[in-house]
């Protein structure tokens, strides 16, 4: 009678699935939800934060390296030509610039607070310039952390996103480098 009543109720999530909209849904309101320690967490994806700089390209990748150093990412992506830099893989415990890692990911509520300030995180930090025109650049900063909690007995991988911080402080520092602070 179980075995019938789960395959039913199966059988009916399996066909709801199958009939929903497929249309594409903008990336910021889709919802990723994980399992760690039996407790439910849900987490935004993020886009790339895009932002334009008032200087050349060839100027701002200097720049960009200088940011990157300062924000103690370390550059293992370094390409010129496919106009890429960061790192996919470099993680961080507890703080990270001098601030709680739950500024920079949203990992969701354990416990013991935030999930992202109790986990390692891991971080996938992607930079790509672009040349807007002549004395203007794009930069698109895609920013993707991973908790993994280091107390419990599984070390299962949290999807996490990005609240934009870290972003926004490689604009920043980017823009410092360029006015020579």
């Amino acid at each position: 009678m179980m075995k019938r009543l789960f395959c039913t109720v199966a059988a009916a999530a399996l066909s709801a699935c199958a009939t929903a909209n497929t249309s594409q849904q903008d990336p910021v309101n889709q919802r990723v939800a994980a399992v760690a320690d039996g407790a439910m967490i849900q987490t935004e994806n993020t886009p790339a934060a895009s932002h334009e700089i008032d200087a050349p390209a060839t100027a701002v990748w200097p720049a960009l390296e200088k940011a990157y150093a300062q924000l103690g990412i370390p550059v293992a992506v370094n390409d010129p030509r496919l106009h890429r830099i960061g790192n996919t893989n470099f993680f961080k415990y507890g703080r990270m610039n001098g601030s709680p890692i739950s500024e920079y990911a949203n990992c969701g509520i354990g416990p013991t607070g935030a999930r992202a300030d109790n986990s390692r995180v891991y971080f996938s930090v992607i930079t790509t310039v672009s040349a807007v025109d002549a004395t203007h650049t794009g930069l698109s900063t895609d920013v993707r952390p991973v908790a993994v909690d280091m107390t419990g007995t599984t070390n299962a991988r949290i999807t996490c996103g990005s609240t934009g911080h870290l972003e926004d402080q490689l604009n920043e520092a980017v823009k410092a480098a360029l006015a020579g602070k």
